[in-house]
């Protein structure tokens, strides 16, 4: 203190002597320096995933997996794992990628699995499984049978000698290790050692997870990051000799979660002592229906629409391209029949709209963002039809709709009648599908007809289908073709708010449908998962015309019947989810 005393006394000195100066010569010297501008802002710590995914196919090939990869993202409505048929032998692989924006941080994951259980039975089953219970939801064998390895990478999806492995065992048991620590201040798993340190804010960091139906053992190959699994696979062999028959017909469900915490200021941070994992209850954190307000404006539009035709801007644009559409009306039919996304400039609410169809008859070709208001339109039409590979229909306000002409009528339409080939990879979520009505036949919301596979219909909002003088209302109605021959497969139905589906004369009113009993290929009511919705003011919550058991728990029933027909429902919601604005 002395010394802070001794400074000031001696500038005020100086500046007596200074002022003195100036008196006597009538001279002025000044100096002024300012500094401006300074701010005080706080970092952020942005967890992002993305995931590329891969699995055997009907062939035994190993192939890309649509429906669980996606684009840098947050993790809500997107699946890790989302496959039915599995067989002995069959194995996988995702390379999940981590970006922590825009401070080094520490990094965490965890896992439960929510359900284990035998879902149904075959004769070859009760041969060697004398516990089967299908309303056990911890009553199955799968989960031991089932083995996975996860191992830090370096990117190119396949697992090398000298990388290394974090966790290995089979699926069962990935809900008994707690919390796993990717990077803290006691590991990283990164670092050649494995030793402490966090991540670098900005930078990427690879985990690869392989998974087997049977024992899983390493190749040890050679790093060599020019071939990817395609060419290589795993990087581990997959033995189905192991799998007995007691696995058939069974499933296993669960959550993965990540969590990043900032690390400066943070030095004795552990993932076991000081990080709890928050997975959502079916009651408490779950939110439904579409979320319009959360749509993101397209950052690049390499093709601009704005007071032409969308027509025309399809018809300029390449593979690969965003064609953006600025807000207006559009009077015309729509067919996106190249690898391009067409993308509302400021989203549905604002507003680009199409009164017409729109049809997506190219792989990859995609819709979002858009108000679609077709009007009267002709029988056995829909809104936006999908007739085609890794297709989208994301945040779309499907609205005004009717058909006097004597066929069904519907919001969003997967569809694939040909028997020489799968369609597979629809994603159709965040759309609002409202006010559609047909005096003569079936009204529908989202239908998946045919020989598709890998659907997800996650966080719509169906609501107001009427068919007063026809065959009633369905808000999701899953159906082979008119045949009856080819039915889909591998179909998610989850988050959805479905409400206010009316009957027709002949049909009630129905929040889903299950519409296959005479199908005759492979997929069944057990190759489709719904759970997680609200079904308020229909007459039937869910109908199953098929004799397989559909998986059905964890929905709010706010109608007059629950169920029909073998639906494994329980538990069920004990109130209705909070609905996304």
């Amino acid at each position: 203190m002395n010394n802070l005393r001794r400074i000031l006394t001696s500038f005020f000195v100086v500046g007596v002597v200074a002022s003195a100066g100036v008196l006597a010569s009538r001279a002025f010297f000044s100096d002024t320096e300012t500094s401006t501008g300074n701010i005080l802002q706080a970092g952020a710590i942005d967890l992002l995933i993305d995931n590329e995914s891969y699995v055997t196919d009907e062939s035994g090939a190993l192939v890309a997996s649509a429906s669980t990869s996606w684009g840098l993202d947050d993790l809500a409505g997107h699946l890790f794992f989302n496959f039915f048929d599995l067989k002995p032998g069959d194995v996988g692989e995702d390379t999940i990628s981590v970006h922590v924006n825009n401070n080094d941080a520490y990094v965490c994951a965890a896992a439960q699995i929510t359900e284990d259980s035998d879902v149904d039975y075959s004769e070859p089953e009760l041969e060697v499984d004398t516990t089967t219970n299908p309303a056990n939801p911890f009553g199955g064998e799968l989960g031991s049978q089932l083995n996975f390895a996860f191992w830090a990478d370096d990117g190119d999806n396949v697992y090398e000698s000298g990388e290394h492995i974090f966790v290995q065992g089979p699926v069962s048991g990935l809900g008994t290790l707690g919390q796993i620590a990717l990077a803290d201040s006691s590991t990283n798993i990164w670092n050649a050692s494995q030793t402490a340190g966090p991540v670098n804010g900005g930078e990427t960091y690879y985990i690869g997870k392989a998974w087997c139906m049977g024992s899983l053992t390493s190749l040890n190959l050679p790093n060599n990051a020019s071939t990817g699994p395609l060419t290589r696979g795993t990087g581990f062999k997959c033995d189905g000799d192991t799998i007995t028959n007691a696995a058939q017909t069974d499933r296993v469900m669960g959550d993965i979660e990540f969590y990043a915490v900032q690390s400066r200021n943070n030095s004795g941070f552990t993932c076991a002592s000081n990080y709890t994992p928050s997975f959502p209850t079916a009651e408490s954190s779950v939110k439904v229906g579409a979320a319009l307000a959360e749509y993101q404006a397209p950052q690049i539009c390499d093709v601009t629409v704005n007071g032409g035709t969308i027509a025309a801007g399809i018809a300029s644009a390449v593979n690969g391209n965003t064609v953006c559409v600025a807000d207006g009306t559009y009077t015309e039919n729509v067919t996106i029949n190249k690898d391009i996304t067409l993308a509302a400039l400021n989203g549905p609410t604002a507003t680009s709209t199409i009164n017409g169809l729109v049809d997506l008859t190219a792989d990859g070709a995609t819709i979002t963002g858009f108000e679609i208001t077709p009007g009267v339109i002709p029988n056995q039409e829909a809104a936006i039809t999908m007739t085609a590979n890794n297709t989208a229909a994301t945040y779309n306000f499907i609205h005004g709709m009717s058909s006097t002409a004597g066929g069904s009528i519907k919001g969003i339409y997967a569809y694939n009648g040909n028997s020489a080939f799968v369609l597979s990879g629809f994603d159709i979520q965040h759309n609002v599908i409202d006010d559609i009505t047909n005096s003569a036949k079936g009204t529908y919301g989202v239908m998946i007809q045919g020989k598709v596979s890998d659907v997800n219909v996650l966080h719509n909002t169906i609501t107001d289908l009427t068919s007063p003088t026809g065959w009633g209302a369905s808000a999701v109605e899953i159906t082979p073709t008119s045949a009856f021959v080819f039915a889909p497969q591998n179909v998610a139905v989850m988050y959805n708010h479905i409400e206010g589906m009316g009957s027709g004369t002949t049909e009630p009113g129905k929040a889903v449908t299950i519409d296959w009993a005479n199908a005759s290929n492979v997929s069944e009511a057990s190759e489709v998962v719904v759970r997680f919705n609200n079904f308020i003011g229909a007459a039937l919550g869910i109908r199953n015309l098929d004799s397989d058991t559909l998986y059905a728990p964890n929905n709010w029933f706010g109608v007059t019947t629950d169920v029909q027909g073998n639906v494994n429902y329980m538990p069920k919601a004990s109130s209705a989810y909070a609905v996304n604005p």
